[in-house]
């Protein structure tokens, strides 16, 4: 399985996707229920205690069978908190047992010792863990949470998971609640227990993030978290800049399509955000434009689908912008009111 990084140093790295693999092959997200043991102040799903799930029978029965037939051969489960749902473990395994290689991106609280010995005996299964501060303070204050101790509980279930090789990276939305030297730890941290990258996505304007803007580090200080960071990358650590500040850089294209995403629904995304930007209020589209199909309704061939699925272009708009320049995320247009066809203007090197 070849991966395929989705920016490259010669472009403002737009998009809020890291990697995808090569064609043929095809990777997925899989959105396995939306409840979430917490509250998170920036969640871009807005999940609650409450929500929907995707039973474990319909993800044995189609959705499997489904990602087999199209050549779907890595799959990240998301929520939500993937580890809510009660047959999280059964869920790793058939993935695993079905030569599909999965990671779990958690927030990293309900994990423990005997959970990480269980999971550890499946080869091909990975943890993204969320990391937002490097203190109780900062990291419990960010994640609205009722646990004194959370950010010691995070810190501790990391470690388990280097020590068992189950860990790829830690993920990290700098905010208010923290500061510059707490970050610059924490990717100390990450490097010393052999984290493959630190991925560093600023507040979004999506669910709760839309609310919470005034929790956001500001360009300048973003600009300093970069500076005071990247020297910790080398051959064997990275750290990713998602939507950093652009030092007048042309923007990378959108890569919708690279990365899907099916919902608990069964409903297909051609790209995740776009269908979160097209439920802001701003939004001139409806969260349906961008959906693919639906597995669980009418599994069509993934193929023929993205072969077949147009962008909701409006034609009339113009944009006199250098060739160079691939105008950047569509679902950061969406999500703050602007079409398809104009400017990522918050990335814009000519703003």
């Amino acid at each position: 399985m070849e991966k395929i990084d989705l920016y490259n140093p010669k472009e403002a790295s737009a998009c809020f996707f890291r990697t995808t693999i090569k064609e043929p092959y095809k990777k997925s997200l899989l959105q396995i229920t939306e409840k979430c043991n917490l509250r998170c102040n920036h969640c871009f799903l807005s999940a609650e205690y409450e929500g929907n799930q995707m039973p474990y029978e319909s993800i044995t029965n189609m959705v499997i069978p489904y990602f087999k037939k199209n050549n779907i051969i890595k799959v990240t489960l998301t929520g939500g908190e993937p580890l809510v749902h009660e047959k999280i473990y059964d869920i790793i395994e058939a993935f695993d047992q079905n030569k599909i290689s999965v990671t779990v991106c958690s927030n990293g609280s309900l994990l423990d010792a005997t959970i990480i010995k269980r999971i550890k005996k499946h080869e091909n299964v990975k943890f993204n863990i969320s990391l937002d501060g490097f203190s109780n303070a900062s990291h419990g204050g960010f994640r609205n949470s009722p646990i004194p101790s959370l950010f010691d509980m995070v810190k501790q279930n990391i470690m388990f998971l280097s020590e068992n090789n189950l860990l790829n990276g830690i993920l990290v939305t700098p905010n208010k609640f923290s500061s510059i030297e707490e970050y610059v730890e924490l990717c100390k941290f990450a490097k010393s227990i052999h984290a493959k990258y630190v991925l560093m996505n600023p507040l979004s304007q999506y669910g709760r993030g839309e609310m919470s803007k005034n929790l956001a580090f500001s360009q300048q200080e973003l600009n300093e978290l970069r500076n005071r960071t990247k020297d910790f990358i080398d051959d064997m650590f990275d750290i990713v800049y998602i939507r950093f500040p652009n030092e007048h850089k042309p923007l990378s294209k959108c890569n919708y399509g690279k990365v899907l995403y099916v919902f608990t629904d069964g409903n297909i995304a051609i790209c995740p955000y776009m269908v979160f930007g097209a439920n802001n209020m701003e939004s001139k589209y409806k969260p349906e434009d961008f959906y693919l199909g639906n597995i669980l309704e009418k599994p069509e061939n993934l193929d023929k689908l993205l072969k077949n699925y147009q962008l909701p272009r409006k034609e009339s708009i113009r944009i006199n912008c250098s060739k160079e320049c691939s105008r950047g995320c569509i679902a950061a247009k969406i999500g703050e009111g602007r079409y398809i066809e104009e400017c990522d203007f918050e990335l814009c090197p000519q703003k």
